[in-house]
């Protein structure tokens, strides 16, 4: 056996049996049996050897009489355990012992007899290893409650061999700065740490290498993946296709692709369409006369040394100026309410479909421009 705690809990020794036999015999005799565990390779047929464990199984006594009487061993049925206490030492035996102490003498009646006899027949014991243990050996340490889960902490300089070793499910409960888990190099100041409340893999540095496959998320039809793109080379881009926010806000798709210098979709070709149409707008020029140009500066960056100036749209203006189509919601704290129900608000604009809605605008002015020089012409 090599170290460990060894369990059987359904070992059955033999049934009742007759141990002695007498006849117009009295006196007194006290019966037990069991087992010895005997550490080493070679035991003696005179129990030598370290014992390290004796159990008694079964035990009972004769009291004699006249006539015939008889002393029995019940059977047995129960578990079978032991824990080899010294990990360097791999060889364990088991030795059955059979005890006898007492006297007899005749009753004086015609004939009589006296017998003693033991024949148990050993049981087989499959014993399972690593079973409700907690060890601490030359090894290293263990803890485990059956043969498919536990860990292991070895004590070993092979390379080869792992420092820790588990099997089952495992989960890791964080610090009150809810860090899982942490990965340190050899040399200070280089770790992973992974949070649960904020989703986030800190590097310290490092870097996430992506080789040929990808990084997903929301998988299905309308997944975002990480991956490498080939244009002329491999280079990392990023691709949105179609995600929506949890609350139904819209997010638009797009790529980033540091392959082709672009941030945009790459789904323009028929191919990829159905049902096309010319599309219009009632009073494109007067939505666009309605929605200002501005300039501003992000509330974020007020304690920034340099502040740069913006310029753009605002979401509300747009929206109110009738190109609500073109305006991205989600849903929001409401600053009125901070503690009530979220509210659905503006987010953001459409910027790369602006740019056909300028478009259109621009065919619409090229053809006032043609019908006014028709009418000065003719």
């Amino acid at each position: 056996m090599a170290s460990g705690l060894y369990v059987d809990s359904s070992v059955i020794w033999p049934d009742d049996f007759e141990v002695i036999s007498s006849f117009n015999r009295t006196g007194y005799a006290d019966l037990y049996w069991g087992y010895r565990i005997y550490q080493g390779a070679t035991i003696g047929v005179d129990g030598s050897g370290t014992l390290i464990q004796e159990v008694i199984v079964a035990s009972t006594y004769w009291g004699g009489g006249i006539d015939e009487t008889y002393a029995y061993f019940s059977g047995y049925n129960g578990s079978f355990s032991f824990s080899p206490p010294n990990s360097g030492a791999t060889d364990y035996q088991i030795k059955y012992f059979f005890v006898c102490q007492g006297y007899n003498t005749s009753t004086g009646g015609s004939g009589g007899g006296f017998t003693v006899s033991f024949g148990v027949s050993v049981p087989s014991i499959s014993a399972s290893k690593n079973v409700n243990v907690v060890e601490l050996t030359n090894d290293g340490i263990q803890v485990a409650t059956s043969p498919n889960r536990y860990i292991k902490l070895q004590r070993n300089d092979n390379a080869a061999i792992s420092v820790l070793e588990s099997k089952g499910f495992m989960s890791l409960i964080g610090d009150s700065s809810n860090t899982i888990l942490q990965l340190s190099g050899t040399t200070g100041g280089t770790a992973i740490d992974i949070a649960a409340s904020t989703g986030k893999i800190a590097m310290n540095g490092n870097s996430i290498e992506l080789g040929s496959g990808a990084i997903t998320w929301n998988p299905g039809s309308n997944a975002g993946i990480i991956t490498t793109y080939v244009d002329g080379g491999v280079r990392p881009a990023i691709i949105l296709t179609n995600v929506g926010s949890p609350g139904g806000g819209t997010i638009r798709g797009m790529e980033i692709s540091l392959s082709t210098w672009r941030v945009g979709r790459n789904t323009s070709a028929r191919r990829f369409k159905e049902e096309i149409e010319d599309w219009q707008h009632p009073s494109i020029l007067d939505a666009i006369n309605n929605v200002p140009i501005r300039t501003y500066y992000w509330k974020i960056d007020k304690d920034a040394e340099t502040r740069p100036q913006q310029i753009g749209i605002i979401a509300e203006e747009l929206e109110a100026g009738g190109l609500e189509e073109y305006v991205d919601y989600d849903w929001f704290e409401d600053p009125d309410n901070p503690e009530g129900p979220k509210k659905w608000m503006t987010s953001g604009i459409a910027k790369q479909e602006l740019v056909f809605v300028l478009w259109k605008a621009v065919q619409e002015l090229s053809q006032k421009v043609k019908d006014l020089e028709n009418k000065l012409n003719s």
